[in-house]
């Protein structure tokens, strides 16, 4: 027996067989019909389709033959896949390279051969169609051209193997991106899962590496094998090596990878990853990875399998980013909460003790530290400093202590001693960090029985470069960083003005200077606040509002805030809200883009209420403004990651699609008429998905405004007789007729013609094909009050009572199981709903179950001259 030597592209050639993702998948008839085809044609009682794997030959399809498998060694295809032509052999026993063969000399006891190699797309061997017989038998050249047709239809399945591998792998895609959850961890973990049912590997991570250390921050397992937060040392992971490349590391079998000695393995024996590295914001984050315990025998990951991962750990590292700045916005709402409250406390309340004592309790809660203290630092005669509490945690842990309290309360007990942590902070105006105070070389010690403190962190209180106060914190679990120094920063600032304003008011008494230090307290709150006159002009403005625009006070005093803030990013609608809410005394909330004194850009909210006087007449209004530029950052990162995903998914799409209409338009010569029918099948299914994508790019454009509405004043009537005429072809697919009941001869609107019909064609389309075969869609147009409102109604199955308020959002379908009987993205209606209210117009719909659907929208009757050109 003489083995056939590996093709010179051997390694290539491999990874083209894997990409196809069909070794060891189950019998299919589409396979099985054209190995019973060969079979009949060459009255031969085997017929196979052998793909030629590393070390086996493999039979997707058999006829005639119990094994799945032999070696390759002594597969006959070996030696049929290093030609271009039909490889014969009519005598096997004769032939020395055959004749001692165990499949010649023993069971199935071959004598004839003809195999017809299969390529791949790329033009790379992936085995053959072949048939075999017992006895040895002649070959014409008639023969070897109908087994080589055959074979080509063979090669189109194998194609279309590929072409489902990524639709399957958009699909997924589809659904992690139409995904809805508030919990970024949850919406994570539903990606996780989507992403193990695609691939087939049950283990999907998301993970935090910090140095050595590996922590799962969100993961899906069979039973819960692993979870949240548990923590490995990096090195004995798998996503050690993944984080080497910014390249997707797929491994199919570890136990045959150069990996096989990994301590991940030796450890976990997972046999199959694949992984990619997660930067967020630019920074290395962690992986995201999904592994088995079991080996991919013959299955290597596909293109479509690292393209999948690839865009998935994009959009992941998209969340983490929108859960990095919800978080760090949600911190800085609670320390601006915490500080509105204690400002309004210490204006409204003659106790000056109370705003402190709930300050404490604020930023305990905060912190959750178990106890602290806020203290004003004072000095002896001879100039030492010395503490005295404004608010501190009762503690008391004896008679003695709980006797102090009671007798001093909250405010006023003093504290000296420099030689602890907290006197470090006394004497040299400097933070103090200790998680392990038991064993910290600066501590002091603790009163007998004093409750044990884990962790300590002070923080020094200025106004400007005076040490005023001290804040200390103890006992958080997670102990204390410079993280949560930075977090404390503003409410520190703050406690330094109220601890300032209030020794202010005890050193003077006089109405007028205490009401000056209060208004200087509400001045510094970190938000920013205009007031305007009547007539719009600023009159004053705090601290807050000038750090913010960079502005000194000077320049913005007497001028209009649109004047200062307002640019050309600014959309007229919101231009008109404000304008409009002015003019009537009206509150109002408004986002726009804005503009420093730089020149630089960002996005501020604002929120409006007119100030009245004694009289209840408007004097003018005030105005809070917030920086809201971190959370339309999200906003604006979501959106560019459906951009990225479809259009990184168009161009191959639209490469597969155009060479299935070449080989279907005759290109390649004349197909059968077969195998015509299946390249339709998949030119179509490429088409309906190119569909998918173009929506997907529609919604983007209308939200990010980047879509032209170039209206004109025109009829309606026409443009909704094209939409019917245009659409009737569609509707007798289903056995439906569109007819127009009610007409509104001559009324004009204002609208971008073409746009109007895309936005018929999709109620036009929807009507139909929902509608029972036999029905009639019917168009009715009617006049209202200034409006004209078009009506389009079908006889289907009706829209759920549950499901209306979301039929006009994104994805949203009644029936979005797999097994739904109607296509469709989900996006014409959201589209729909888009393009109406820009051509300020608005949509809706009224249904019945079982007694179908009335969907309509309303536009401006338009008064303009109309020239009829």
């Amino acid at each position: 027996m003489i083995p056939a030597p590996l093709p010179a592209n051997e390694a290539e050639r491999l990874r083209s067989l894997r990409a196809l993702a069909i070794l060891d998948s189950a019998a299919e008839e589409r396979f099985d019909r054209l190995t019973r085809l060969a079979q009949e044609m060459f009255q031969t009682p085997i017929a196979l389709v052998s793909l030629i794997d590393s070390e086996r030959q493999w039979f997707k399809s058999r006829q005639g033959l119990e094994a799945t498998q032999t070696p390759r060694e002594v597969a006959f295809c070996s030696h049929a896949i290093l030609g271009e032509d039909v490889f014969v052999v009519p005598d096997a026993s004769a032939d020395e390279r055959f004749a001692d063969n165990p499949l010649v000399t023993g069971h199935p006891e071959i004598r004839f051969y003809a195999g017809a190699p299969l390529k791949t797309a790329d033009g790379l061997a992936a085995g053959t169609l072949c048939v075999i017989d017992t006895v040895p038998r002649e070959w014409s050249d008639l023969q070897g051209r109908v087994l080589r047709d055959i074979a080509d239809l063979v090669e189109i399945e194998l194609g279309q193997a590929h072409i489902e591998s990524q639709q399957r792998a958009l699909l997924a895609l589809t659904e992690v991106t139409a995904l809805s959850e508030e919990d970024p961890k949850e919406l994570m973990r539903r990606a996780l899962a989507v992403g193990s049912e695609y691939l087939g590997l049950p283990l999907g991570i998301v993970s935090r590496i910090d140095g050595d250390d590996y922590e799962i921050v969100v993961q899906v397992s069979p039973d819960n094998a692993i979870a949240d937060g548990q923590h490995f040392p990096l090195g004995h992971t798998y996503c050690h090596i993944t984080l080497t490349s910014d390249e997707v590391l797929a491994i199919d079998s570890m136990r045959e990878s150069e990996w096989s000695s990994h301590p991940c393995y030796q450890a976990f024996r997972l046999e199959s990853y694949i992984g990619v590295a997660i930067r967020v914001a630019g920074e290395r984050y962690g992986t995201l990875n999904f592994s088995s315990p079991e080996s991919r025998p013959g299955r290597a990951f596909s293109e479509a399998d690292i393209d999948f991962v690839r865009l998935l750990g994009r959009w992941i590292a998209t969340v983490l980013r929108r859960w990095q700045l919800d978080e760090k916005l949600r911190g800085q709402r609670r320390i601006a909460q915490v500080i509105t409250r204690a400002q309004s406390t210490f204006i409204e309340r003659e106790d000056r003790s109370l705003p402190f004592a709930r300050l404490l309790e604020d930023v305990l809660d905060l912190t959750g530290s178990a106890y602290g203290f806020i203290g004003e630092v004072m000095q002896r005669d001879n100039g030492d400093p010395y503490l005295t509490t404004k608010a501190i945690t009762n503690i008391a842990w004896n008679d003695a202590t709980r006797a102090m309290f009671e007798a001093v309360g909250q405010d006023g007990m003093e504290f000296d001693n420099p030689n602890t942590l907290f006197g470090i902070t006394l004497t040299t105006g400097e933070p103090v960090i200790s998680n392990d105070p038991s064993s910290d070389p600066r501590r002091g010690g603790l009163p007998a029985e004093h409750p044990p403190m884990t962790s300590y962190l002070g923080l020094p209180i200025r106004r400007g470069s005076r040490l005023v106060g001290m804040l200390g914190l103890a006992n958080r679990a997670e102990g204390y960083s410079d993280d949560m120094i930075a977090y404390l920063e503003p409410l520190v600032v703050t406690m330094g003005q109220l601890l300032d304003a209030a020794s202010t008011i005890v050193q003077h008494r006089s109405d007028q200077e205490s009401i000056a230090r209060l208004s200087l307290v509400a001045s510094q709150m970190t938000n920013g606040v205009l007031i305007t006159d009547h007539d719009g002009r600023i009159e004053w403005v705090n601290d807050g509002f000038l750090r913010m625009t960079g502005y000194t006070a000077d320049e913005l005093l007497g001028r209009r805030p649109r004047d200062v803030l307002h640019g050309s990013g600014t959309n007229a609608a919101t231009e008109t809200l404000i304008r409009d809410s002015m003019t009537r005394r009206e509150p109002f909330s408004a986002e726009l883009l804005a503009y420093k004194n730089s020149g630089e850009a960002f996005w501020v909210a604002l929120d409006s209420n007119p100030l009245l006087g004694l009289d209840g007449e408007p004097q003018g209004f005030m105005v809070m403004a917030s920086d809201i530029t971190d959370r339309k950052r999200v906003e604006r990162m979501k959106s560019e990651f459906v951009s990225t995903v479809s259009h990184e998914l168009r161009t191959p799409l639209t490469a597969i699609s155009g060479a299935l209409g070449l080989v279907s338009g005759g290109v390649t010569g004349e197909l059968p008429p077969k195998a015509l029918g299946m390249v339709e099948i998949a030119q179509k299914n490429s088409q309906r998905l190119a569909i998918l994508i173009d929506d997907l790019l529609d919604m983007e454009k209308l939200v990010e405004g980047k879509v032209t509405i170039d209206s004109v004043v025109q009829p309606i009537m026409p443009i909704i007789d094209r939409a019917i005429v245009d659409n009737e072809a569609y509707a007798v697919k289903y056995g439906v007729k569109i007819l127009s009941d009610e007409r509104a001869e001559d009324t004009l609107v204002d609208v971008d013609g073409l746009r109007l019909l895309q936005v018929l064609a999709n109620l036009l389309s929807n009507a139909a094909k929902f509608s029972p075969s036999g029905s009639t869609v019917r168009v009715r147009v009617r006049l209202g009050e200034a409006v004209v409102r078009v009506e389009v109604s079908d006889h289907g199955p009706g829209i759920p009572e549950s499901f209306r308020e979301s039929i006009f959002e994104k994805f949203s379908q009644v029936d979005a199981s797999d097994s739904r009987q109607r296509g469709g993205t989900g996006l014409g209606l959201a589209i729909s709903k888009e393009l109406v209210e820009r051509m300020h117009g608005s949509i809706g719909l009224a249904s019945s179950p079982d007694e179908g659907s009335t969907f309509y929208f309303e536009l401006p009757i338009a008064t303009d001259d109309y020239s009829g050109a």
